[in-house]
């Protein structure tokens, strides 16, 4: 399906009617890793639905935001309701998700930091995270909120495994958050001192320095326009009408929107209609990413 633009006003569903069926229903595992790669140890989630038993079972890597935690997907994200109430209806097959913690007090921007040894974030989440799970050939995605949605669709172009990505009110086009603006003229050459910025963008720059080059490198949007094509990769976003403080969330979501109209790439994005940037609009959100998720990654293909 060609890249397309939906707007949409999402609805809240019965949570508290599904809220006694997830112990029941949802086997939730939880792991500590230590790694060479970082100086903390460092959590997951591994949760699958009861009636998902085959190895081949799709999983979906899900991504927090800043100074958020991995639990957030599920008291503030209301995924496990949202996945009942789909799996109800029908509107998808089953599927594992991996929660994932991205250290550093949540603000590790799952990157490797600039010149800082054991601060390997990046390292450590596909290595000693996505490597030791997806053993098999199996279908893999993965979406992230804000930084999460940052992470996810830096990665998701990086690494071939990842077939299906997801961004929720990403921060996917960098030179928004500083100056609100699409390109910035000469940005490679510059050098942005930290004390221009306020505290999360200085923490910004100590992750990633204060190189106008090294940011444009790891920076979703123009990674993008220096690709040709983003092979077979489906993409999803979505962003909330509303989200336009401080970091320009919707403008971001439509600078690369347009780099993956130029690549002819598959994939969704919704703009929802008074939505904000918060964890609410999340949990209205994530129902279509599940369908959209599940329709792309059927066992029976």
């Amino acid at each position: 399906m060609a890249l397309k633009i939906i707007n949409i006003k999402n609805q809240d569903i019965d949570y508290q009617k599904y809220q006694k069926r997830i112990e029941k229903e949802f086997v939730i595992e939880s792991t500590t890793v230590k790694s060479d790669k970082v100086l903390e140890d460092i959590k997951y989630y591994y949760i699958r639905h009861i009636n998902n038993h085959l190895k081949e079972t799709p999983v979906l890597f899900l991504l927090h935001g800043l100074r958020d935690n991995s639990v957030d997907w599920i008291t503030r994200g209301r995924i496990l309701e949202n996945y009942l109430y789909l799996l109800d209806r029908r509107e998808i097959d089953g599927f594992d998700i991996v929660l994932v913690d991205s250290g550093y007090d949540g603000m590790s921007w799952y990157s490797d930091f600039y010149k800082k040894k054991y601060f390997w974030y990046e390292q450590f989440f596909i290595e000693d995270v996505v490597k030791k799970i997806v053993k098999e050939q199996k279908k893999v995605g993965i979406a992230g909120f804000s930084m999460g949605g940052y992470g996810a669709l830096k990665l998701g172009i990086k690494y071939d495994f990842f077939d299906t990505i997801g961004s929720f009110a990403g921060a996917i086009n960098i030179s928004r958050i500083g100056f609100n603006l699409k390109n910035i003229p000469f940005f490679e050459k510059l050098y942005i001192p930290k004390f221009l910025f306020s505290k999360d963008k200085r923490l910004f720059l100590e992750i990633f320095s204060s190189y106008g080059k090294k940011i444009l490198e790891n920076n979703p949007y123009n990674m993008l326009k220096k690709m040709n094509d983003i092979n077979e990769k489906r993409i999803y976003m979505s962003v909330g009408d509303k989200d336009l403080a401080e970091y320009y969330m919707l403008p971001q979501c439509y600078d690369v929107y347009e780099e993956l109209i130029r690549m002819k790439s598959n994939g969704e994005v919704y703009i929802c209609e008074n939505e904000e940037h918060t964890w609410e609009y999340v949990s209205r959100d994530i129902k279509n990413f599940f369908k959209y998720f599940s329709k792309n990654n059927k066992l029976t293909e």
